[in-house]
């Protein structure tokens, strides 16, 4: 391709006459040296009016000799063939992409060159993000991770380069750029350089700001007064907790040892309930009782009450009566409470007694 045809003022010029473009197809931009030239110094002349509107002779003289130069130095080279800074090759021009930023307008590296270094940056990323790697790229991937799991197995501890001490590397803050990725100095040494810039900014704040201000100073005196009395009292407040813990610990370790003396009544009675049942034997189920109660009607054996019934045996437990259904009548809580632990007889006599 020696020749093009310019989309500014139409007319078909040689190559050399075409600025570099790596964006275009052909490696050339659309417009040629002169339109471009000439957009630029229109533009430039808009500046020059605006800032300068009336500019000397000999200013005007020197701006059309440089315009004249350039325009004869575009016209008079022309360049056939370059050197690849890449491969060191002399090559036609042709074989160069174009450059705006080079004096010449071309890349400084072939074609070829730039290819290649293309196509090995395609192939490291698709060895890394292919999902079905050849048999080689995941035997090489294992090896890396092995080799990185191993290094985080191995390097467990490290020395400071400030306090000069070899400690774990937990005692290490995380640093992309070291080799081992961890901070040199320990975290102590770090903390110990801030809080002491950290004092030292303080003074200076103080020594600056209080000098001439002795009313900030009287405010900055009373905090540091509440800020002691806060700190002193946060110190009673602990201690007294601290003491109050202890005697509910005392007191609570008293009370365990004290627990044989102390058996509450409804436990008792319970553990002694229980203990019938085992000595004395027999069952029901919740249907057995759901059927006695379907017989009694759902009313009491003794008042003949229909109210909330309750399971009652007829020869108590304390007696050496069974837990058999055959030993259970459905009786109200008022009944059962008042037969307590006898017979109905027992429980009769009791109340003709009573009554008389």
């Amino acid at each position: 391709m020696d020749v093009k045809r310019c989309s500014k003022c139409g007319e078909t010029k040689p190559v050399d006459m075409f600025a570099g473009n790596g964006r275009e197809k052909d490696g050339l931009h659309r417009r040629c040296r002169a339109c471009v030239g000439a957009s630029h110094e229109a533009q430039l002349e808009k500046a020059r009016l605006r800032h300068n509107p009336n500019p000397s002779l000999q200013t005007e003289l020197r701006r059309e000799a440089r315009q004249i130069a350039k325009t004869i130095q575009i016209q008079s080279t022309r360049i056939e063939v370059k050197k690849c800074r890449k491969c060191g090759e002399t090559k036609p021009i042709e074989m160069f992409a174009g450059n705006g930023r080079e004096k010449d307008g071309l890349n400084p590296r072939c074609k070829a060159c730039i290819g290649a270094k293309h196509e090995a940056r395609l192939k490291k990323a698709r060895l890394y993000h292919d999902p079905n790697p050849s048999p080689i790229a995941q035997l090489r991937r294992e090896n890396r991770k092995t080799a990185k799991r191993n290094q985080d197995i191995f390097i467990r501890y490290k020395q400071c380069n400030k306090c000069g001490e070899i400690k774990p590397v937990e005692m290490f803050s995380g640093n992309g750029r070291q080799k081992d990725r961890l901070n040199p100095r320990c975290k102590a040494c770090i903390g110990a350089k801030h809080e002491g810039r950290r004092d030292k900014a303080r003074q200076i704040y103080e020594s600056n700001h209080f000098a001439d201000n002795q009313e900030a100073r009287a405010v900055q005196e009373r905090r540091r007064a509440r800020r002691e009395r806060y700190d002193t009292h946060r110190k009673s407040t602990e201690e007294y907790g601290e003491a109050i813990r202890e005697a509910l610990e005392k007191q609570a370790q008293m009370l365990n040892e004290l627990k044989h003396i102390f058996v509450y009544g409804k436990q008792t009675q319970h553990q002694r309930r229980q203990a019938w049942l085992q000595a004395n034997g027999g069952s029901h189920t919740k249907a057995e009782i759901k059927a006695l109660c379907e017989a009694q009607n759902h009313q009491c054996a003794y008042c003949k009450r229909q109210v909330k019934l309750t399971e009652d045996h007829i020869i108590p437990l304390m007696q050496g009566g069974r837990d058999d259904i055959a030993n259970i009548c459905m009786a109200c809580r008022r009944c059962n409470t008042q037969k307590n632990a006898r017979t109905p007889e027992q429980w009769v006599k009791r109340w003709y007694l009573e009554a008389s």
